[in-house]
């Protein structure tokens, strides 16, 4: 079984909803806090840019 494909838009939504709150970015990259001080880091990168580089 796959798993689905989703954007980092997405996953950053999601994460919203359960209480995380973007700290910083560094790049590409969010980090992510919740109230009990656990981080998450999420690749976060515009798909539109990225296919334009590649063709």
């Amino acid at each position: 079984m796959k798993l689905p494909i989703i954007s980092g838009t997405d996953v950053v939504k999601a994460l919203s909803k359960v209480g995380f709150v973007m700290t910083r970015q560094s790049g590409s990259h969010m980090i992510l806090v919740n109230s009990f001080k656990e981080k998450i880091t999420e690749l976060y990168r515009n798909i539109k840019s990225l296919q334009k580089e590649l063709y």
